[in-house]
């Protein structure tokens, strides 16, 4: 017979159950009495705390058998015991369960004294179980979980709550993988309806400290959900050995349980599967929130375990059914739960830091009405990474200290993160694709080079990440056509925010703000330029050189009015003044930053390179320069390096053809044309002849061309050819490759040193 969680002897056939020593000679004289004229007591078979237990059968039907739970003579005069055991009889009356204990009738003994008559159990207790067999096997704890759940979700549709679940009041009938359970003891239990009492108060602490809940412990009323973490205790218990909590004292395990988290399943089992910790982990959440909320989704996600092991467990071998992958997917969400997390943490704050940097130059440069500098654009970029670097650090540390080892937070934390990073990179998805679907249609100068575009993008994409965070945290309150209102309206925000940035950009005319270069002193600029001979006058005389003419301070101011303006008002000073470098450099920088005039920077750098060659070196210019190789009038900028940019040009499209692969081509041929090998230097000459030779032999014919001309460039090209990779060859791709030129490595290699060397020698007179 089966007792409560105060009677300690399970039943007469358990190894379990002891005669207890009588309190009293009244209740030993139950022997041989009939109560309620149909239940002959016959004998003792335990003793608890509470209450006795008594064999008998009936007076009527003699092989039918019962157990008779009497509560201890000096208790009965307690009302709170009395209420306690008058509870247990409604609660456990009103249930019809098949795992759940039957009450067939209540009385009192001549003495007085309560008693109920249950159904009478054979077997044992699952502490019994334990303490024969500590560490249950996955599917058996699972199974008898899943039981103690279907139970428990027809007490909760009755509105009993049992809130006192432990391997005491869990009664295993039988032996064998698949054994019949009982619940028992409902002597803690409430009815949540509200026609009848609770007979319980907040503030009191009511329970087993092992097994208490972080609620119950605190002293509050809890509700069904105590329930559902009490499975998942019965459940850490069954795997692990032990309880989640367990300490010296009741009082000390009592602050345990309200305070810390228990120790991770798998850090006790790491054979665990990680979808039973991850369903454990849920259903012990210290947060009612963010456990089960039904204890039908737990007696659902156990089922679904119990398959999945017992497909497993199988000799042929798993089979693949909507469950198996319903649980593979759980698998994987434990499995690689936290490698998601981190990957999601990076992105995010790699996404973050990215947007924030771009709209705090955007503002500043909104502010300052020009480029920033390089200075000013490092010190924009510190401050951003400066500020985010304190948060980052707090969430850093939160998910360490109260997520990382619990695999059901890490899946929640997963799910919380991944819907706002991919609402907020669709959003800006979307928008760049609006960007250039604009710019195409036929607006030159916007939106590209429009300030306020980073703005206008940070507001909308926080907007989208925003309501999709929002959504989720108000799924439990709030109704989904609600959540649905509430994301709609948020975006529909984000979206009249964009095309207002829209308009506003169309009809803006301030680009981008061009860096505003110091003036070139004429002095500087002359010497810069390289000597030209100036031409004859018909008298035989010298005109001078239009280089020697003063420059117009003026032209400064005009410089930066014409660039607050924008590109029409460059281009028309430069008009004006075709033979000033500062205001060729000032239409080409702004016409190369607008992606829709590649043909014009083109002209505008041309000009500009032939009035001051000494332009071509300046290293500001390089990115503008292979921006025009990649735009649409790629042909024009790649001649301009060739015929306009003396040496300069060389060096760039030799950059291009290493790492430009749709360009190759074009490029190739202009570094072949015997115009372009004449300005080329040496050093560049044999680099890009190593790099076309038609095979690894001819190669070798250049080899001391290399070794006395050539510089780095020359030098990667070498160990490209007789280098070989640890991976990527082999039937898996794992093999080492061997290097391109295998016969003529070792040459290669010979001509490698005698450059290194020569290389330290140079490095050596330098110094």
């Amino acid at each position: 017979m089966a007792m409560g969680s105060d009677d300690q002897p399970t039943s007469a056939e358990s190894p379990a159950a002891r005669p207890g020593p009588s309190s009293s000679s009244d209740e030993e004289s139950l022997v041989g009495v009939v109560l309620n004229e149909t239940y002959r007591v016959e004998r003792l078979v335990g003793e608890g705390g509470m209450s006795r237990v008594y064999e008998a059968c009936h007076t009527r039907l003699p092989h039918k058998r019962y157990a008779l739970k009497v509560l201890h003579a000096d208790l009965s005069r307690s009302e709170d015991l009395l209420a306690r055991f008058q509870r247990e009889a409604e609660a456990v009356s009103s249930l019809s369960h098949d795992s759940i204990l039957s009450i067939h009738d209540v009385g009192v003994t001549p003495q007085g004294v309560p008693f109920m008559v249950c159904e009478f159990l054979d077997g044992r207790d699952l502490a019994a179980v334990l303490t024969a067999t500590p560490k249950l096997e996955p599917l058996f704890a699972v199974r008898l979980a899943r039981k103690v759940a279907a139970a428990l979700v027809v007490a909760h549709e009755s509105g009993v709550v049992h809130r006192d679940l432990k391997p005491e009041n869990v009664f295993v009938l039988g032996e064998g993988p698949d054994p019949e359970i009982k619940v028992i003891d409902f002597g803690l239990s409430r009815f949540v309806d509200g026609s009848r009492s609770t007979m319980t108060q907040a503030g009191v602490v009511m329970g087993t400290p092992a097994y208490m809940s972080p609620e119950q412990a605190r002293g509050e009323r809890g509700d069904h959900r105590t329930d559902i973490y009490g499975v998942g205790v019965l459940l850490y218990t069954s795997l692990t050995g032990q309880p989640p909590f367990e300490e010296e004292s009741p009082q000390q395990t009592v602050l345990a349980a309200m305070s810390r988290e228990p120790a991770r399943p798998k850090t006790l089992v790491p054979s665990l599967p990680d979808s039973v910790e991850l369903v454990i982990q849920r259903a012990m959440a210290r947060d009612p929130n963010d456990r089960y909320q039904k204890m039908q989704d737990l007696y659902s996600a156990l089922t679904t375990l119990e398959e999945q092991l017992s497909i497993t467990r199988q000799v042929a071998g798993p089979r693949v059914t909507q469950v198996s992958i319903l649980v593979q997917e759980s698998e994987d969400d434990a499995r690689f739960g936290r490698l998601r997390l981190m990957g999601l943490l990076v992105a995010g704050t790699i996404t973050t830091w990215s947007i924030l940097a771009l709209a705090a130059i955007a503002g500043a440069t909104w502010i300052a009405k020009r480029e920033l500098t390089t200075t000013e654009l490092s010190i924009a970029l510190l401050g951003v990474l400066g500020t985010a670097l304190t948060p980052i650090l707090l969430l850093t540390l939160r998910v360490k200290r109260r997520v990382w080892n619990n695999s059901a937070k890490v899946a929640d934390a997963v799910a919380a993160l991944r819907g706002p990073l991919v609402s907020a990179l669709i959003a800006y998805g979307v928008l760049m694709l609006v960007l250039r679907v604009v710019r195409y249609v036929g607006r030159s100068g916007w939106p590209s080079a429009w300030v306020g575009w980073d703005l206008i993008l940070l507001a909308v994409v926080s907007a989208w990440a925003l309501s999709s965070l929002a959504a989720r945290r108000a799924a439990r309150v709030v109704t989904a056509w609600r959540r649905a209102v509430l994301v709609m309206g948020v975006r529909s925000l984000a979206l009249v925010v964009t095309v207002g940035g829209l308009a506003y950009g169309l009809r803006s005319t301030q680009p981008l703000g061009v860096v505003a270069e110091a003036p070139v002193s004429p002095t500087a600029e002359a010497s810069a330029a390289p000597a030209v001979r100036a031409p004859a006058t018909a008298s035989g005389g010298i005109e001078p050189a239009p280089a020697a003419v003063a420059r117009d301070a003026s032209l400064d101011g005009a410089i930066i009015a014409a660039q607050r303006e924008g590109l029409d008002a460059l281009r028309a000073l430069a008009t004006q003044h075709p033979g000033d470098a500062q205001v060729l450099r000032a239409w080409a920088v702004a016409a190369a930053s607008d992606s829709g005039q590649t043909r014009e920077a083109t002209v505008a750098f041309g000009q500009l390179f032939e009035r001051a060659p000494a332009q071509a070196g300046d290293p500001a210019l390089r990115p503008l320069l292979l921006k025009l190789a990649h735009g649409s009038d790629s042909d024009a900028a790649l001649d301009l390096m060739a015929t306009r940019m003396g040496s300069q040009g060389p060096d760039l499209l030799y950059d291009l053809y290493l790492t430009a692969p749709t360009l190759r081509d074009a490029v190739r041929l202009r570094l072949q044309a015997p115009a372009t090998r004449e300005r080329a230097s040496p050093a560049l000459a044999i680099a890009f002849d190593f790099r076309v030779a038609p095979s690894c032999s001819a190669r070798i014919a250049l080899l001391p061309r290399a070794e006395s001309e050539g510089d780095d460039r020359a030098l990667t090209a070498l160990a490209a050819y007789s280098t070989g990779t640890k991976k990527g060859c082999g039937a898996r791709k794992k093999s080492p490759c061997p290097p391109v030129c295998a016969a003529e490595a070792a040459a290669f290699r010979r001509s490698m040193q005698v450059m290194n060397e020569r290389f330290s020698r140079e490095k050596q007179d330098k110094r």
